[in-house]
């Protein structure tokens, strides 16, 4: 009786820490490049609140991973990005074993030129343009 009772908690207890991982765990698994200012809430559902790429400021990024694909070795995640006037959002689907292929789906972007111009300053965009891009991707 013991030792089932051990077992169950030990079995509960990395269930626990498996579904409530703290976000800020990606944080070793992101390119030198990415960085997070502030984490909040879990791997499966978080949010990072002063994403940056190559010190350019992207916005605030948050996420939901899915469970149920992970028992077909599948991962499914809806992402979604705003900046100040700013906003993407996606779900990106991919095997376990083969995450070089990615299936991009329902992909809305609505941009100001003036927030890509800060977030990609690596890109020529047209100097003195303050426009709107607008791109709907549903499959």
């Amino acid at each position: 009786m013991r030792r089932a009772t051990l077992i169950a908690l030990t079995i509960g207890l990395l269930g626990g820490l498996i579904v409530w991982l703290p976000a800020r765990w990606i944080a070793p698994l992101l390119p030198a490049t990415v960085q997070c200012g502030a984490w909040h809430g879990t791997v499966w559902r978080g949010e990072c609140a002063a994403l940056t790429l190559a010190n350019a400021p992207l916005g605030r990024a948050a996420w939901s991973l899915e469970l149920a694909p992970l028992w077909r070795a599948q991962l499914a995640l809806d992402v979604g990005l705003v900046a100040e006037r700013s906003a993407l959002s996606a779900r990106i689907e991919t095997s376990i074993f083969d995450t070089a292929r990615l299936d991009l789906q329902a992909l809305r972007l609505q941009a100001t030129i003036v927030d890509l111009r800060r977030m990609l300053p690596q890109l020529p965009w047209p100097a003195g343009v303050d426009a709107t891009l607008d791109v709907d991707l549903p499959q």
